[in-house]
Protein backbone atom coordinates (compact mmCIF):
# COMPACT_ATOMS: atom_id res chain seq x y z
CA UNK A 1 0.00 0.00 0.00
CA UNK A 2 1.47 3.60 -0.80
CA UNK A 3 0.56 6.16 1.17
CA UNK A 4 1.54 9.85 0.21
CA UNK A 5 -0.24 12.29 2.62
CA UNK A 6 -1.88 15.86 1.41
CA UNK A 7 -1.78 17.38 4.34
CA UNK A 8 -0.52 15.54 7.63
CA UNK A 9 3.24 15.37 8.29
CA UNK A 10 4.39 12.02 6.58
CA UNK A 11 5.72 11.12 10.42
CA UNK A 12 2.53 11.76 11.96
CA UNK A 13 0.62 9.55 9.73
CA UNK A 14 3.47 7.10 10.19
CA UNK A 15 2.61 7.22 14.13
CA UNK A 16 -1.24 7.39 13.53
CA UNK A 17 -0.72 4.34 11.81
CA UNK A 18 1.42 2.18 14.31
CA UNK A 19 -1.26 3.11 17.26
CA UNK A 20 -4.11 1.70 14.98
CA UNK A 21 -1.95 -1.46 14.35
CA UNK A 22 -1.37 -1.75 17.77
CA UNK A 23 -4.55 -0.90 18.91
CA UNK A 24 -6.04 -4.22 16.19
CA UNK A 25 -3.05 -6.47 18.10
CA UNK A 26 -1.23 -6.87 15.39
CA UNK A 27 2.79 -6.75 15.75
CA UNK A 28 4.18 -4.40 14.12
CA UNK A 29 7.73 -2.71 12.48
CA UNK A 30 8.18 0.67 11.77
CA UNK A 31 11.13 1.39 9.44
CA UNK A 32 12.66 4.82 9.19
CA UNK A 33 15.39 6.77 7.35
CA UNK A 34 17.22 8.18 10.30
CA UNK A 35 17.88 7.62 14.20
CA UNK A 36 16.43 10.80 15.04
CA UNK A 37 12.85 10.36 13.46
CA UNK A 38 13.14 6.65 14.94
CA UNK A 39 12.79 8.23 18.41
CA UNK A 40 10.40 10.98 17.64
CA UNK A 41 7.95 8.51 16.46
CA UNK A 42 8.53 5.98 19.49
CA UNK A 43 7.96 8.83 21.45
CA UNK A 44 4.66 11.02 20.08
CA UNK A 45 3.54 7.05 19.55
CA UNK A 46 4.09 6.70 23.91
CA UNK A 47 2.71 10.22 24.23
CA UNK A 48 -0.42 9.25 22.08
CA UNK A 49 -1.21 6.16 23.27
CA UNK A 50 0.97 5.95 26.96
CA UNK A 51 -0.96 2.51 27.27
CA UNK A 52 1.95 0.73 24.85
CA UNK A 53 4.86 2.38 26.44
CA UNK A 54 5.80 -1.02 27.75
CA UNK A 55 5.05 -2.92 24.70
CA UNK A 56 6.84 -1.09 22.17
CA UNK A 57 10.83 0.21 21.67
CA UNK A 58 13.18 2.20 19.93
CA UNK A 59 15.96 -0.17 17.80
CA UNK A 60 18.80 1.40 15.79
CA UNK A 61 22.69 1.41 15.50
CA UNK A 62 24.27 3.74 18.43
CA UNK A 63 22.30 1.63 21.24
CA UNK A 64 24.81 -0.42 23.58
CA UNK A 65 25.25 -4.80 22.62
CA UNK A 66 23.31 -5.18 25.86
CA UNK A 67 20.39 -2.98 24.67
CA UNK A 68 20.32 -4.14 21.28
CA UNK A 69 20.12 -8.23 22.58
CA UNK A 70 17.60 -7.14 25.01
CA UNK A 71 15.04 -5.44 22.53
CA UNK A 72 15.62 -8.93 20.09
CA UNK A 73 14.49 -11.24 22.66
CA UNK A 74 11.66 -9.24 23.76
CA UNK A 75 10.55 -8.73 20.03
CA UNK A 76 10.82 -12.65 19.45
CA UNK A 77 9.57 -13.92 22.52
CA UNK A 78 6.43 -11.11 22.22
CA UNK A 79 6.96 -8.93 25.23
CA UNK A 80 6.87 -6.29 22.47
CA UNK A 81 3.77 -5.64 20.11
CA UNK A 82 5.82 -3.31 17.96
CA UNK A 83 9.02 -1.80 17.27
CA UNK A 84 10.48 1.34 15.63
CA UNK A 85 13.73 1.05 13.85
CA UNK A 86 16.58 1.97 11.29
CA UNK A 87 17.85 -0.44 9.28
CA UNK A 88 19.42 -2.03 11.79
CA UNK A 89 16.77 -4.30 11.91
CA UNK A 90 16.55 -4.69 8.42
CA UNK A 91 18.52 -7.98 8.20
CA UNK A 92 21.37 -10.62 9.96
CA UNK A 93 18.54 -10.54 12.94
CA UNK A 94 15.77 -13.12 13.65
CA UNK A 95 12.92 -11.00 15.36
CA UNK A 96 9.98 -13.63 14.73
CA UNK A 97 6.75 -13.45 12.67
CA UNK A 98 5.56 -10.07 12.31
CA UNK A 99 2.22 -9.10 10.76
CA UNK A 100 2.97 -5.47 9.43
CA UNK A 101 5.60 -3.58 8.33
CA UNK A 102 5.40 0.54 8.04
CA UNK A 103 8.05 1.99 6.08
CA UNK A 104 8.13 5.66 7.00
CA UNK A 105 9.50 7.12 3.61
CA UNK A 106 10.96 4.77 1.23
CA UNK A 107 14.10 3.43 2.06
CA UNK A 108 16.44 4.51 -0.32
CA UNK A 109 17.35 1.25 -2.66
CA UNK A 110 14.73 -0.95 -4.04
CA UNK A 111 17.00 -3.73 -2.05
CA UNK A 112 16.45 -2.59 1.39
CA UNK A 113 12.41 -2.19 0.43
CA UNK A 114 12.02 -5.49 -0.27
CA UNK A 115 13.94 -7.02 2.46
CA UNK A 116 12.21 -4.67 5.18
CA UNK A 117 9.33 -5.79 3.87
CA UNK A 118 10.62 -9.73 4.20
CA UNK A 119 10.13 -9.02 7.47
CA UNK A 120 6.19 -9.82 8.09
CA UNK A 121 3.86 -12.37 6.99
CA UNK A 122 7.12 -15.36 7.26
CA UNK A 123 4.74 -17.93 8.87
CA UNK A 124 2.09 -17.59 5.82
CA UNK A 125 -0.02 -15.16 6.92
CA UNK A 126 -1.71 -12.59 5.36
CA UNK A 127 -0.15 -9.08 6.62
CA UNK A 128 0.67 -5.57 4.86
CA UNK A 129 3.20 -3.51 4.10
CA UNK A 130 2.76 0.51 3.78
CA UNK A 131 5.10 2.73 2.53
CA UNK A 132 4.33 6.14 3.27
CA UNK A 133 6.27 8.49 1.41
CA UNK A 134 8.32 11.83 3.13
CA UNK A 135 8.95 15.03 0.83
CA UNK A 136 12.12 13.67 -0.78
CA UNK A 137 12.81 13.56 -4.66
CA UNK A 138 12.49 9.36 -4.54
CA UNK A 139 9.70 9.01 -2.68
CA UNK A 140 7.49 11.49 -4.90
CA UNK A 141 9.12 9.68 -8.28
CA UNK A 142 7.77 6.27 -6.89
CA UNK A 143 4.42 7.97 -5.90
CA UNK A 144 4.03 9.21 -9.59
CA UNK A 145 5.71 6.05 -11.48
CA UNK A 146 4.60 2.85 -8.81
CA UNK A 147 5.09 0.62 -11.85
CA UNK A 148 8.93 1.82 -11.71
CA UNK A 149 9.24 0.69 -7.97
CA UNK A 150 7.66 -2.87 -9.02
CA UNK A 151 9.54 -3.59 -12.15
CA UNK A 152 12.85 -2.08 -11.14
CA UNK A 153 15.92 -4.67 -10.08
CA UNK A 154 18.06 -4.60 -7.51
CA UNK A 155 21.04 -1.84 -7.63
CA UNK A 156 24.14 -2.56 -7.70
CA UNK A 157 26.07 -3.30 -5.32
CA UNK A 158 29.52 -1.14 -5.16
CA UNK A 159 32.82 -1.97 -3.52
CA UNK A 160 36.59 -0.74 -3.27
CA UNK A 161 38.19 -3.47 -1.73
CA UNK A 162 41.80 -1.46 -2.23
CA UNK A 163 40.32 1.73 0.25
CA UNK A 164 43.16 1.64 2.97
CA UNK A 165 40.81 2.15 5.71
CA UNK A 166 38.79 -0.92 4.87
CA UNK A 167 41.47 -3.20 3.96
CA UNK A 168 43.81 -2.08 6.64
CA UNK A 169 40.96 -3.51 8.87
CA UNK A 170 40.38 -6.59 6.89
CA UNK A 171 43.99 -8.14 6.79
CA UNK A 172 44.31 -8.59 10.64
CA UNK A 173 40.95 -10.75 10.07
CA UNK A 174 41.84 -12.53 7.49
CA UNK A 175 45.55 -13.51 9.05
CA UNK A 176 43.85 -14.80 11.96
CA UNK A 177 42.30 -17.43 10.27
CA UNK A 178 44.83 -18.19 7.57
CA UNK A 179 48.03 -16.76 8.09
CA UNK A 180 48.66 -14.23 4.76
CA UNK A 181 51.71 -15.47 2.51
CA UNK A 182 54.01 -14.15 -0.46
CA UNK A 183 52.31 -15.09 -3.63
CA UNK A 184 49.02 -15.27 -2.05
CA UNK A 185 46.23 -16.59 -4.00
CA UNK A 186 43.72 -14.35 -2.59
CA UNK A 187 46.02 -11.30 -1.49
CA UNK A 188 48.10 -9.49 -3.61
CA UNK A 189 50.88 -9.03 -0.93
CA UNK A 190 53.61 -7.42 -3.01
CA UNK A 191 51.04 -4.78 -3.99
CA UNK A 192 49.91 -4.57 -0.11
CA UNK A 193 53.40 -4.69 1.60
CA UNK A 194 53.49 -1.50 2.34
CA UNK A 195 50.18 -1.64 3.95
CA UNK A 196 51.69 -4.98 6.07
CA UNK A 197 54.52 -3.55 7.14
CA UNK A 198 52.48 -0.55 8.76
CA UNK A 199 50.30 -3.04 10.33
CA UNK A 200 53.61 -5.12 11.75
CA UNK A 201 54.57 -1.56 13.16
CA UNK A 202 51.61 -1.38 14.97
CA UNK A 203 51.36 -4.22 16.27
CA UNK A 204 48.40 -5.74 14.66
CA UNK A 205 50.46 -8.36 12.39
CA UNK A 206 53.12 -10.45 13.25
CA UNK A 207 55.76 -11.57 10.89
CA UNK A 208 57.34 -15.55 10.59
CA UNK A 209 60.56 -16.14 11.21
CA UNK A 210 61.73 -17.49 7.90
CA UNK A 211 59.81 -13.99 6.37
CA UNK A 212 57.41 -14.03 3.83
CA UNK A 213 54.46 -15.20 6.03
CA UNK A 214 52.00 -12.84 8.30
CA UNK A 215 49.71 -13.82 11.63
CA UNK A 216 47.36 -12.03 13.54
CA UNK A 217 49.17 -10.84 17.02
CA UNK A 218 45.20 -11.00 17.97
CA UNK A 219 42.90 -14.09 18.10
CA UNK A 220 39.90 -11.94 17.44
CA UNK A 221 40.84 -8.53 15.81
CA UNK A 222 37.41 -8.86 14.25
CA UNK A 223 35.90 -7.72 17.77
CA UNK A 224 37.33 -4.31 16.92
CA UNK A 225 36.02 -3.74 13.31
CA UNK A 226 33.31 -1.32 13.20
CA UNK A 227 30.66 -2.75 10.76
CA UNK A 228 28.90 0.68 9.96
CA UNK A 229 30.97 3.40 9.41
CA UNK A 230 34.73 3.80 9.03
CA UNK A 231 36.55 4.74 12.08
CA UNK A 232 36.70 3.99 15.46
CA UNK A 233 33.74 5.64 16.92
CA UNK A 234 33.50 8.06 20.06
CA UNK A 235 31.33 6.97 23.36
CA UNK A 236 28.44 9.06 24.14
CA UNK A 237 28.12 9.41 28.30
CA UNK A 238 26.60 11.42 30.97
CA UNK A 239 27.75 13.85 33.13
CA UNK A 240 28.20 10.76 35.42
CA UNK A 241 29.83 8.62 33.12
CA UNK A 242 27.53 6.45 32.21
CA UNK A 243 27.92 4.89 28.73
CA UNK A 244 24.25 5.58 25.99
CA UNK A 245 25.51 4.92 23.41
CA UNK A 246 28.04 6.02 20.14
CA UNK A 247 28.75 7.63 16.69
CA UNK A 248 31.19 7.17 14.28
CA UNK A 249 32.90 8.80 11.47
CA UNK A 250 31.95 12.23 10.77
CA UNK A 251 28.33 11.71 12.18
CA UNK A 252 30.52 13.19 15.48
CA UNK A 253 30.81 16.17 14.14
CA UNK A 254 27.09 17.04 12.28
CA UNK A 255 25.33 15.45 15.55
CA UNK A 256 27.32 15.73 18.67
CA UNK A 257 28.52 19.16 18.37
CA UNK A 258 27.83 21.62 21.89
CA UNK A 259 24.17 22.32 21.86
CA UNK A 260 23.29 19.28 19.88
CA UNK A 261 20.06 17.74 20.80
CA UNK A 262 20.72 13.91 20.90
CA UNK A 263 17.83 11.26 20.87
CA UNK A 264 18.19 7.45 23.15
CA UNK A 265 15.06 5.68 23.30
CA UNK A 266 12.70 8.32 23.58
CA UNK A 267 14.99 10.66 25.50
CA UNK A 268 16.56 13.46 25.14
CA UNK A 269 19.74 14.97 25.73
CA UNK A 270 21.95 17.93 25.34
CA UNK A 271 25.64 18.06 24.38
CA UNK A 272 27.50 19.71 26.94
CA UNK A 273 31.61 18.68 25.65
CA UNK A 274 33.08 17.27 22.87
CA UNK A 275 36.16 15.96 24.00
CA UNK A 276 38.11 14.91 20.44
CA UNK A 277 41.16 13.63 21.60
CA UNK A 278 39.45 11.56 24.29
CA UNK A 279 36.80 10.37 21.47
CA UNK A 280 33.83 11.32 23.64
CA UNK A 281 30.64 12.93 23.69
CA UNK A 282 29.19 14.29 27.18
CA UNK A 283 25.48 15.53 27.30
CA UNK A 284 23.01 15.77 30.10
CA UNK A 285 19.51 14.89 30.11
CA UNK A 286 16.94 17.56 29.17
CA UNK A 287 13.38 17.99 27.93
CA UNK A 288 12.69 20.42 25.50
CA UNK A 289 9.99 20.78 22.16
CA UNK A 290 13.07 21.39 19.41
CA UNK A 291 15.78 19.28 17.66
CA UNK A 292 19.10 20.96 16.20
CA UNK A 293 20.50 21.14 12.57
CA UNK A 294 24.22 21.46 12.12
CA UNK A 295 25.32 24.23 9.60
CA UNK A 296 28.58 23.92 7.68
CA UNK A 297 30.94 25.15 5.58
CA UNK A 298 32.79 22.79 2.86
CA UNK A 299 35.82 23.23 0.64
CA UNK A 300 37.46 20.84 -1.69
CA UNK A 301 40.39 20.20 -3.33
CA UNK A 302 41.49 18.25 -6.55
CA UNK A 303 43.69 15.70 -5.47
CA UNK A 304 44.21 13.62 -8.62
CA UNK A 305 42.09 13.47 -11.72
CA UNK A 306 41.78 9.41 -12.64
CA UNK A 307 39.41 9.26 -15.72
CA UNK A 308 37.69 12.06 -17.59
CA UNK A 309 34.17 11.56 -19.79
CA UNK A 310 32.63 13.81 -22.55
CA UNK A 311 29.14 14.27 -22.89
CA UNK A 312 28.02 15.93 -26.10
CA UNK A 313 25.11 18.30 -25.49
CA UNK A 314 21.75 16.73 -26.26
CA UNK A 315 20.45 16.94 -30.27
CA UNK A 316 16.97 18.42 -29.43
CA UNK A 317 18.58 20.99 -27.51
CA UNK A 318 21.26 22.26 -30.55
CA UNK A 319 18.45 24.51 -31.67
CA UNK A 320 16.38 25.10 -28.53
CA UNK A 321 13.57 27.38 -28.32
CA UNK A 322 14.03 30.92 -26.82
CA UNK A 323 11.77 32.58 -24.88
CA UNK A 324 10.51 36.06 -26.77
CA UNK A 325 11.88 38.47 -24.13
CA UNK A 326 15.61 36.65 -24.76
CA UNK A 327 15.69 36.42 -28.53
CA UNK A 328 16.62 39.47 -30.71
CA UNK A 329 15.11 42.92 -31.84
CA UNK A 330 13.83 45.52 -29.25
CA UNK A 331 14.30 44.56 -25.59
CA UNK A 332 16.02 40.95 -26.49
CA UNK A 333 18.52 40.27 -24.62
CA UNK A 334 20.28 37.41 -27.51
CA UNK A 335 21.07 38.25 -30.93
CA UNK A 336 19.55 35.06 -32.00
CA UNK A 337 19.49 30.69 -32.00
CA UNK A 338 23.44 31.25 -33.43
CA UNK A 339 24.25 32.75 -30.16
CA UNK A 340 22.93 29.78 -28.41
CA UNK A 341 26.27 28.12 -28.03
CA UNK A 342 26.00 24.36 -27.56
CA UNK A 343 29.47 22.70 -26.37
CA UNK A 344 30.44 19.22 -24.60
CA UNK A 345 30.12 19.05 -21.27
CA UNK A 346 33.57 17.62 -19.55
CA UNK A 347 32.96 15.27 -16.25
CA UNK A 348 35.74 14.26 -14.43
CA UNK A 349 36.31 11.53 -12.01
CA UNK A 350 39.59 11.67 -9.34
CA UNK A 351 40.77 11.89 -5.90
CA UNK A 352 39.48 14.63 -3.75
CA UNK A 353 40.51 16.12 -0.24
CA UNK A 354 37.75 17.34 1.90
CA UNK A 355 37.70 19.85 4.37
CA UNK A 356 34.40 19.90 6.42
CA UNK A 357 33.38 22.85 9.12
CA UNK A 358 30.28 23.06 11.50
CA UNK A 359 29.71 26.39 12.01
CA UNK A 360 26.55 26.87 13.61
CA UNK A 361 23.49 25.01 14.61
CA UNK A 362 19.90 25.94 14.23
CA UNK A 363 17.40 24.67 16.41
CA UNK A 364 14.20 24.09 14.67
CA UNK A 365 10.57 23.26 16.03
CA UNK A 366 9.75 19.43 16.76
CA UNK A 367 6.00 19.58 15.19
CA UNK A 368 6.42 22.29 12.09
CA UNK A 369 10.63 22.24 11.48
CA UNK A 370 9.86 25.70 12.19
CA UNK A 371 13.38 27.71 13.19
CA UNK A 372 13.05 28.96 16.39
CA UNK A 373 16.90 30.45 16.96
CA UNK A 374 20.06 30.53 15.12
CA UNK A 375 23.64 29.51 16.83
CA UNK A 376 27.58 29.91 15.86
CA UNK A 377 29.85 27.99 16.95
CA UNK A 378 33.74 27.37 16.42
CA UNK A 379 34.73 23.83 15.71
CA UNK A 380 37.87 21.91 14.52
CA UNK A 381 37.80 21.23 10.66
CA UNK A 382 37.65 17.11 9.73
CA UNK A 383 39.65 16.96 6.78
CA UNK A 384 39.70 13.57 4.58
CA UNK A 385 40.35 12.25 1.34
CA UNK A 386 37.50 10.75 -0.79
CA UNK A 387 36.82 9.51 -3.87
CA UNK A 388 34.62 12.25 -6.62
CA UNK A 389 33.52 13.25 -9.71
CA UNK A 390 33.09 17.03 -11.01
CA UNK A 391 31.61 18.44 -13.80
CA UNK A 392 32.74 21.76 -15.16
CA UNK A 393 30.65 24.61 -16.47
CA UNK A 394 31.88 25.89 -19.66
CA UNK A 395 31.94 30.04 -20.45
CA UNK A 396 28.79 29.09 -22.69
CA UNK A 397 26.77 27.97 -20.98
CA UNK A 398 27.52 29.90 -17.99
CA UNK A 399 27.05 32.74 -20.61
CA UNK A 400 23.47 31.00 -21.97
CA UNK A 401 22.38 30.84 -18.48
CA UNK A 402 23.06 34.42 -17.55
CA UNK A 403 21.06 35.47 -20.59
CA UNK A 404 18.06 33.09 -19.80
CA UNK A 405 17.86 34.52 -16.00
CA UNK A 406 18.91 31.69 -14.46
CA UNK A 407 20.65 31.91 -11.19
CA UNK A 408 24.29 31.09 -12.32
CA UNK A 409 25.03 29.70 -7.98
CA UNK A 410 21.81 28.47 -7.33
CA UNK A 411 21.04 26.22 -10.31
CA UNK A 412 24.24 24.45 -9.64
CA UNK A 413 23.47 23.92 -6.23
CA UNK A 414 19.77 22.88 -7.14
CA UNK A 415 21.63 20.22 -9.78
CA UNK A 416 23.90 18.85 -6.85
CA UNK A 417 21.23 18.10 -4.99
CA UNK A 418 18.67 16.43 -7.51
CA UNK A 419 21.87 14.50 -8.92
CA UNK A 420 23.02 13.64 -5.17
CA UNK A 421 19.09 12.41 -4.52
CA UNK A 422 18.73 10.19 -7.72
CA UNK A 423 22.33 8.16 -6.94
CA UNK A 424 20.40 5.83 -4.76
CA UNK A 425 19.05 4.52 -7.75
CA UNK A 426 21.93 3.80 -9.57
CA UNK A 427 23.95 2.31 -6.81
CA UNK A 428 23.21 0.35 -3.24
CA UNK A 429 23.59 3.62 -0.78
CA UNK A 430 21.87 6.19 0.64
CA UNK A 431 21.73 9.80 -0.52
CA UNK A 432 23.60 10.20 3.02
CA UNK A 433 26.45 8.43 2.19
CA UNK A 434 27.01 11.15 -0.66
CA UNK A 435 28.23 14.82 -0.25
CA UNK A 436 28.45 17.76 -2.51
CA UNK A 437 29.39 21.37 -3.27
CA UNK A 438 28.79 23.81 -6.02
CA UNK A 439 30.90 27.01 -6.80
CA UNK A 440 29.66 29.19 -9.00
CA UNK A 441 33.27 30.36 -9.17
CA UNK A 442 36.05 27.15 -8.65
CA UNK A 443 39.57 29.15 -7.91
CA UNK A 444 41.43 26.44 -9.29
CA UNK A 445 39.37 26.18 -12.81
CA UNK A 446 38.74 29.43 -12.61
CA UNK A 447 35.23 28.40 -13.53
CA UNK A 448 32.16 27.18 -12.50
CA UNK A 449 31.84 23.75 -11.46
CA UNK A 450 30.28 21.19 -9.43
CA UNK A 451 31.60 18.20 -7.20
CA UNK A 452 30.19 14.89 -5.73
CA UNK A 453 31.85 12.89 -3.55
CA UNK A 454 31.78 9.58 -1.70
CA UNK A 455 31.47 10.34 1.98
CA UNK A 456 33.99 7.90 3.33
CA UNK A 457 37.30 8.24 4.28
CA UNK A 458 39.62 6.89 1.19
CA UNK A 459 35.94 6.72 -1.10
CA UNK A 460 34.20 3.37 -1.65
CA UNK A 461 33.37 3.14 -5.60
CA UNK A 462 29.96 4.86 -5.24
CA UNK A 463 30.69 7.77 -7.45
CA UNK A 464 32.42 5.56 -9.92
CA UNK A 465 29.43 3.42 -10.15
CA UNK A 466 27.67 6.83 -10.67
CA UNK A 467 30.19 7.94 -13.38
CA UNK A 468 30.09 4.83 -14.99
CA UNK A 469 26.17 4.56 -15.56
CA UNK A 470 25.89 8.50 -16.01
CA UNK A 471 23.26 9.23 -18.86
CA UNK A 472 20.89 7.00 -16.98
CA UNK A 473 21.83 8.96 -13.56
CA UNK A 474 21.14 12.40 -15.54
CA UNK A 475 17.99 11.48 -16.90
CA UNK A 476 16.38 10.61 -13.81
CA UNK A 477 17.51 13.55 -11.73
CA UNK A 478 15.51 15.54 -14.73
CA UNK A 479 12.61 13.40 -14.52
CA UNK A 480 12.47 14.29 -10.53
CA UNK A 481 12.90 17.89 -11.41
CA UNK A 482 10.26 17.84 -14.46
CA UNK A 483 7.60 16.09 -13.17
CA UNK A 484 7.32 17.70 -9.48
CA UNK A 485 4.47 19.91 -9.38
CA UNK A 486 6.20 22.92 -7.25
CA UNK A 487 7.04 26.46 -8.93
CA UNK A 488 10.16 26.66 -7.58
CA UNK A 489 11.82 23.74 -5.51
CA UNK A 490 10.63 21.80 -2.91
CA UNK A 491 11.81 18.74 -0.41
CA UNK A 492 10.06 16.59 -3.50
CA UNK A 493 12.67 18.08 -6.06
CA UNK A 494 15.75 20.31 -5.06
CA UNK A 495 15.63 20.68 -1.45
CA UNK A 496 17.74 18.77 1.15
CA UNK A 497 16.94 18.75 4.83
CA UNK A 498 20.46 17.92 5.28
CA UNK A 499 21.92 21.23 3.67
CA UNK A 500 24.68 22.62 5.37
CA UNK A 501 23.86 25.90 3.78
CA UNK A 502 20.10 25.99 4.41
CA UNK A 503 19.15 25.28 0.96
CA UNK A 504 20.18 28.80 0.19
CA UNK A 505 20.16 29.41 -3.03
CA UNK A 506 18.47 27.44 -5.82
CA UNK A 507 16.84 28.00 -8.78
CA UNK A 508 14.82 24.84 -9.90
CA UNK A 509 14.26 26.17 -13.63
CA UNK A 510 18.42 26.58 -14.52
CA UNK A 511 19.36 22.85 -13.05
CA UNK A 512 16.25 21.69 -14.92
CA UNK A 513 18.14 23.70 -17.99
CA UNK A 514 21.37 21.84 -16.99
CA UNK A 515 19.94 18.66 -17.16
CA UNK A 516 18.22 18.98 -20.24
CA UNK A 517 21.42 20.15 -21.89
CA UNK A 518 23.57 17.45 -21.05
CA UNK A 519 20.85 14.55 -19.86
CA UNK A 520 17.92 15.34 -21.75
Amino acid sequence: MFINPAHESPYTEATALFIKCLEAGLKTIVFTKARKITELIYKWTVDRAPQFAGKISPYRAGFLPKERREIEQKLFSGDLLGVVSTSALELGVDIGGLDVCILAGYPGSISSAWQRAGRVGREGQESLIAMIAIQDALDQYFMRHPDAFFEKSHEAGVIDPENKNIIKKHLPCAASEIYLKAGDSVYDTEKLRPLIEELVQEGMLNPGKRGGIWFSRSRTPHREVEIRAIGRPFDIVDESGRHIGDLSGTRIFREAFPGAIYLHRGRQYRVSELLIEERKVICKEVDVLYYTQARAKDETEVIEEVEMKIIPPHPHLLNPPIPPLLKGGEGGLLGGRGDYKMKHLEVFRGRLRMKNRVTGYDRKNIFDRTRLSRHDLNMPEYIFDTEGLWLRIDKDTEDDMKALGYDLAGSLHAFEHASIACMPLCALCDKGDIGGLSYPFYPAFKEPAIFIYDGYEGGIGLTKRAFDVMDEWFKTALAVISECPCEEGCPSCIQDPQCGSGNQPLDKEGAKFLLERWGG
